[in-house]
């Protein structure tokens, strides 16, 4: 490429992203606020012909990507109050009510005492505390990180399962009715809406929209590793390779196998093509942890995507090439593009479904990292448990917390061949569950897919075309209405209103 088009190409994409995420990154509170309301203010309210208003719609949607990229890296009170500012302007393309006022309080106690750590154990016997780096008071907070290092250092497995089991019921009894206030309003405003439950209501936009094909989905997979979720991750030996050559080869690799083209523009950027159709821009460097970053995204006849990838500095263990390769082949899948999300923002996770698969294939592993892993299951029992029981808290209707517990014994059962602990109680303590607990099959679905579509790859059944096509074809959302339709005079139905008001759900 000559140098002077290579400059060209690095001005554009620097260009995008200082224009962009970049630019109001290095911004302080007030120059943040202005600026996001300033830019709102120079789209101002829908006028002129729908070609117009969608171009003004464009425009907010790319200062959303800018937003979302913000609310990555930290977060404030002018990044809160420029966001609603944005919805509500973007809410004029896209009509929809209020949001309902008790349910997002509901919601907002149950994510609040589920995600922080409000709680904390006392472990007295000192054999629990055998193999850990214990505190002096010999407590432990009961959220995520501590309790997963406990899980993996503890050496008594008695303790550690009932260290498991108070993290599971960390929310009660807090959550008990804030939860159940929260399940009936959602089966009421669901039947408001004309959905026939709540569950059908977060499984519109699925690639399975009812309760029973979902059950059906899930009781039709069998699990490749039935290890109790309070054992230990089994150890592993780290990578041989440099993690600069394990990114680069795994990226090429993808491309590869997607039909995809890398244009260097240097020699840690891209452009990402397909066939003659820039997708966007791609920047890879190393970093402290694995992890991928849109700052803008593809918007088809508006805006290419500009990512970010960075890569773990220091040696790989084959958790991070399994993370790593599913983190790449959804971020490639994504910058296929998708039209402006009037009705809703697209789905994900066939790109990272396909990656899971394709990480745990040997064939791969032996072409790529020259020798094969130990085995990483891909339906993991822990996953259908939990899958299984956000499912049936979404459809618990009447609540009944008794009935709750007979299904989650059985299903521990059924998953892990021994009885439930004692005093097992742990739908409280998932948010995820009581406000969409029916989509929670969707990881599930797409590592099942991905291996059905890397089958047919490896045999050569499907082309890297074909590939392409299947993937960007299981992240498309649906649409029921095209951008002119949005873009004209929207006449609220009584109807419409009900269905509008159960989104804050």
């Amino acid at each position: 490429m000559k140098a002077g088009k290579t400059e060209r190409f690095r001005h554009s994409l620097n260009a995008l992203a200082l224009a962009g995420a970049l630019f109001i990154q290095q911004a302080n509170a007030a120059e943040l606020l202005n600026y996001c309301l300033n830019q709102i203010d120079a789209v101002g309210a829908p006028a002129g012909t729908p070609l117009n208003r969608h171009r003004q719609f464009g425009q907010l949607v790319l200062l959303q990507d800018q937003l979302k990229y913000l609310a990555q890296t930290g977060n404030s009170d002018d990044l809160g109050r420029c966001t609603l500012a944005l919805q509500s302007a973007m809410g004029q393309y896209r009509p929809q009510s209020p949001p309902n006022p008790e349910q997002l309080s509901l919601e907002t106690q149950l994510i609040h005492l589920d995600k922080h750590p409000l709680k904390s154990i006392t472990i007295r016997s000192e054999r629990c505390w055998l193999g850990v780096e214990s505190t002096p008071s010999q407590t432990l907070d009961l959220e995520s990180g501590s309790v997963s290092r406990y899980l993996n250092q503890a050496e008594d497995p008695l303790c550690r399962e009932r260290v498991w089991v108070a993290y599971q019921n960390r929310a009660n009894p807090d959550a008990d009715r804030p939860l159940r206030r929260y399940r009936e309003n959602a089966e009421r405003l669901a039947w408001q809406a004309s959905f026939p439950s709540d569950a059908h209501w977060q499984l519109r936009h699925t690639p399975l929209t009812s309760p029973v094909q979902v059950e059906q989905f899930l009781n039709g997979l069998t699990p490749d590793g039935d290890r109790l979720p309070w054992q230990p991750a089994p150890g592993s030996a780290p990578l041989s390779q440099e993690p600069t050559q394990l990114a680069q080869e795994s990226l090429g690799y993808l491309i590869q196998q997607f039909g995809l083209s890398l244009l260097p523009i240097d020699e840690r950027q891209w452009q990402v093509w397909d066939g003659a159709r820039l997708l966007g821009y791609l920047e890879l460097s190393a970093g402290e942890s694995n992890r991928q970053t849109t700052l803008q995204s593809h918007w088809v006849g508006l805006s290419p995507a500009v990512v970010q990838m960075v890569y773990r500095e220091k040696p790989w263990y084959p958790r991070h090439w399994h993370q790593w390769l599913a983190q790449t082949a959804e971020t490639l899948v994504s910058m296929a593009g998708r039209p402006l999300p009037y009705q809703m923002q697209p789905s994900s996770g066939a790109g990272y479904g396909f990656g899971r698969a394709l990480a745990r294939s040997e064939g791969v592993q032996r072409q790529l990292l020259g020798a094969s892993l130990p085995p990483r299951p891909l339906f993991d029992a822990t996953d259908l448990y939990q899958a299984q029981m956000a499912l049936a808290v979404a459809t618990q209707n009447p609540w009944s917390p008794t009935a709750l517990q007979r299904t989650s014994d059985a299903l521990f059962e059924r998953y892990f061949a021994r009885p439930a602990p004692k005093g097992l109680t742990p739908w409280p303590g998932h948010s995820d569950w009581a406000i969409a607990g029916a989509r929670a099959y969707l990881p599930l679905w797409y590592a099942n897919q991905g291996q059905t579509l890397l089958e047919q790859r490896l045999s050569g059944t499907l082309s890297p075309e074909q590939l392409w096509q299947q993937l960007t074809f299981l992240s498309e959302s649906e649409n029921e209405k095209g951008p002119a339709e949005f873009a004209e005079p929207f006449e609220r139905h009584p109807r419409s209103d009900q269905a509008a008001d159960n989104s804050a759900i």
